[in-house]
């Protein structure tokens, strides 16, 4: 179980990167992208996509 202050912080990381790595992945598709490991871990912390189209 992940504590209230690290799934707060986790969001905050996933706020500022989300964006610009889901464009990235989607020009380089690979099992291996970090927006593969950010989209487990928004599951994880219950991230909401703010981002329209995501």
């Amino acid at each position: 179980m992940v504590k209230v202050q690290v799934k707060n912080d986790i969001k905050i990381i996933l706020d500022y990167l989300w964006s610009d790595e889901k464009r990235d992945y989607q020009s380089h598709r690979s099992k291996k992208h970090v927006f593969v490991v950010l989209k487990r871990l928004a599951k994880e912390v219950g991230y909401l996509i703010r981002q329209k189209g995501t």
